[in-house]
């Protein structure tokens, strides 16, 4: 095996905020699809930590109640290089209150109803899978 190949693994916290039955969805100026709130977690910080401080960050909720649900992993590969990255996911439910204030990072939000039709990360519907199989 080359030993020049790259590998990197990003740990993320990523939030499923329901509101009415509806699930919160941001997009960043650059990006046509929807994600989920959610982000890096910093060396050494807690899973929880990383996941209050997004949330607060990127949408100005307060977390009131967080479920930890399970983790999801996507790992993506470059044929020009033989790099590999991915990405984990740990995944949690979250009861939230305030207003949405987006930060600098997002220029929109939704609360979807899983019926529309609108454009969403490719991570999103496996989540939303792993979800219903989860209940």
């Amino acid at each position: 095996m080359d030993s020049t190949l790259q590998r990197k693994i990003r740990r993320r916290v990523t939030a499923l905020v329901m509101r009415d039955g509806k699930l919160l969805l941001l997009r960043e100026p650059v990006d046509v699809e929807f994600s989920l709130p959610g982000g890096g977690i910093e060396d050494g910080e807690p899973s929880l930590t990383a996941l209050h401080r997004e949330l607060r960050e990127e949408t100005g909720l307060i977390a009131t109640k967080v479920d930890y649900l399970f983790e999801y992993c996507e790992f993506f590969g470059c044929q020009r290089t033989g790099d590999v990255w991915g990405q984990t996911h740990e995944v949690f439910l979250v009861d939230a209150t305030g207003e949405i204030s987006l930060s600098f990072e997002h220029v929109e939000f939704e609360w979807w109803d899983g019926e529309s039709d609108l454009p969403i990360w490719d991570y999103v519907q496996p989540i939303l899978t792993m979800l219903k199989r989860s209940e």
